[in-house]
C-alpha cells in the first residue's frame, strides 16, 4: 500500500522536513536549487554524525552574495562531515530547479519550496508552499532515484558570479499567512493509480505533454497555484497548456489561477487582461506566493516549474497524483487563499 502525506508551507513544512530527515537510517539523497537555511542545515549535519550517508546534488541558483555566501559555507561544513556534494549541473543560473529527497530508498519528498528560510521557516511566516511525501510505492521511489543517478553522472558545471538584484523577501511587506494546516496522510491501495514522476527540461522531455494529458483525460473545473505565468508570450510550450484551459472554458467549466504579481506592472496588467478575454478567472494573490500546482477534482500536479518561457530551459520535478481525497486536500487550501483579499 502507498501512503502518502501531503502539506504545506509554512504551517506545517519544517516538522515535515525534520521528520523525513531525522527518520533516515542508512542513506539521504538530496537534489536541492538552494540550501541556506540554517536548521536544515542542521538536520543534516546531525544525520552525517549518526551515521547516515547523504549524497547531495546542490545548484548555485541566482541568489543574492549574502544567500551564496551561506549556502557555501553549509556545503562546506557538510563537506567536511562527509557529505558526497556535486554542484550542479547547471551552467547558467536558470539550468537547474530541482527539489526532492529520497530517505533510505524507500521514502520519496517532493516540494515545491528551497530550503531557505522563507521556504520552511514559519517563524519568518514564510512563502505559500506546497510538498507530498511518497512512502510504499517501489515503481514511484525507484524512478526518481534512477533519475539522481543519471544527475550524479553528469558534469558538475562551473559555479558562476551571482549579483544581487530584485527586492529582498521581507515578511511584513508580504503580510504573512494565517497558520491553519496540518499534514495529512493517504493510503492508496493497489488498485488506485500509483503516483507519476515528473522531470526534465520541457523541450527535452514529457514534462508539459503528462499536464497536457492529464488536462485532456479528466473533466470538470480546474484551480492552478502557478508563482508565474507568462501567457503573452509567443512559441513556448506552455501556450499548448493555456489553449486547453480556453477550451475548458468553452465547454462550461471554471477555471482559477492563482499567481504572484511581478515588478512589471505592465506585464501584470496584460495577464490580467489576456486572462479576462479568455473566460479565465486570475487573481494575483496578495503575499508571498511560490507554490507550483495543477488541481482537479481528482488529481494534482505539484512541480517545480513555472508557465513561463525559461522554464522550458530549466531542469524541473514533479509528481502527478490520480487521488480525490488528496486533491480535495490541496484545494480546501487553494480556496483559502483564492479568497484572502
Amino acid at each position: 500500500m502507498t501512503e502518502i502525506t501531503c502539506f504545506v508551507s509554512p504551517d506545517c513544512s519544517y516538522g515535515v522536513v525534520k521528520r523525513f530527515i531525522d527518520g533516515a537510517a542508512d542513506t539521504l539523497d538530496c537534489c536541492q536549487f538552494q540550501l541556506s537555511n540554517p536548521r536544515i542545515v542542521e538536520l543534516f549535519s546531525s544525520a552525517l554524525k549518526r551515521g547516515v550517508n547523504i549524497r547531495m546534488l546542490i545548484g548555485e541558483y541566482h541568489i543574492d552574495d549574502q544567500k551564496l555566501k551561506v549556502q557555501r559555507r553549509a556545503t562546506d561544513e557538510l563537506n567536511t562531515l562527509g557529505a558526497d556534494i556535486t554542484i550542479g549541473p547547471q551552467k547558467k543560473p536558470t539550468e537547474f530547479h530541482g527539489r526532492f529527497l529520497v530517505a533510505d530508498s524507500s521514502r520519496v519528498m517532493i516540494h515545491t519550496f528551497a530550503l531557505t528560510d522563507r521556504g520552511v521557516d514559519r517563524d519568518i511566516i514564510g512563502n505559500r508552499e506546497l510538498g507530498i511525501v511518497v512512502e510504499g510505492s517501489e515503481q514511484f521511489t525507484s524512478s526518481v532515484i534512477d533519475v539522481f543517478k543519471s544527475l550524479c553522472g553528469d558534469d558538475e558545471g562551473t559555479p558562476h558570479d551571482i549579483k544581487s538584484g530584485g527586492r529582498n523577501y521581507s515578511p511584513k511587506q508580504h503580510g504573512g499567512f494565517e497558520l491553519k494546516w496540518k499534514e495529512q496522510c493517504f493510503k492508496l491501495d493497489d488498485n488506485d493509480s500509483k503516483p507519476v514522476f515528473l522531470c526534465g527540461r520541457a523541450d527535452a522531455s514529457e514534462f508539459f505533454d503528462d499536464q497536457l494529458e492529464l488536462l485532456n483525460s479528466i473533466s470538470g473545473d480546474i484551480d492552478i497555484y502557478m508563482q508565474y505565468i507568462d501567457i503573452a508570450e509567443e512559441n513556448h510550450r506552455s501556450k499548448k497548456l493555456m489553449k486547453i484551459l480556453e477550451g475548458r472554458v468553452d465547454a462550461g467549466h471554471r477555471i482559477r489561477i492563482l499567481t504572484q504579481k511581478g515588478n512589471d506592472n505592465e506585464r501584470n496588467d496584460e495577464t490580467q487582461a489576456l486572462c479576462d478575454v479568455r473566460g479565465i478567472s486570475h487573481k494575483f494573490h496578495p503575499q508571498k506566493l511560490h507554490a507550483k500546482a495543477i488541481l482537479l477534482p481528482e488529481a494534482v500536479i505539484l512541480q517545480t516549474k513555472d508557465w513561463v518561457k525559461y522554464s522550458v530551459n530549466s531542469w524541473d520535478c514533479g509528481v502527478l497524483i490520480q487521488s480525490a481525497p488528496i486533491a480535495a486536500y490541496f484545494k480546501k487550501i487553494f480556496q483559502y487563499d483564492w479568497d484572502i483579499q
